[in-house]
């Protein structure tokens, strides 16, 4: 049986793929993930802890901020290169993103075409 795949499908499987994939490490990191947030008390200079209530903890969603925390670099060189106002950066910084993804999606094609 040969099963060849075109680049649409094959965009559509690995991204399918790809979705699954993360839905399954969020589940599992929610399971392992301890519920606790804090074991001691936060010291809090003798202030009211209203005040602070709310900056003890990153808001928003939890995942976000720390991914963001940790691409935060690589974040701001994106923000700096694409937010420039002219749509010419972000064409010159897509295209060969899209370039790439088109490779890799022919040369699997091609991979599997013989199987």
């Amino acid at each position: 049986m040969q099963v060849v795949l075109d680049p649409f499908t094959l965009m559509l499987v690995l991204t399918s793929g790809f979705s699954i994939l993360a839905c399954i490490l969020i589940i599992t990191m929610y399971l392992i993930v301890s519920k606790k947030v804090r074991v001691t008390p936060a010291y809090l200079c003798g202030e009211d802890e209203k005040d602070f209530y709310k900056s003890l903890s990153p808001g928003g969603s939890p995942m976000y901020w720390g991914t963001t925390e940790i691409l935060k670099k690589c974040l701001k060189v994106l923000r700096e290169s694409i937010h420039t106002g002219f749509i010419d950066d972000w064409f010159s910084l897509m295209i060969p993103y899209m370039m790439i993804l088109i490779v890799v999606a022919v040369a699997v094609s091609l991979i599997f075409k013989g199987v």
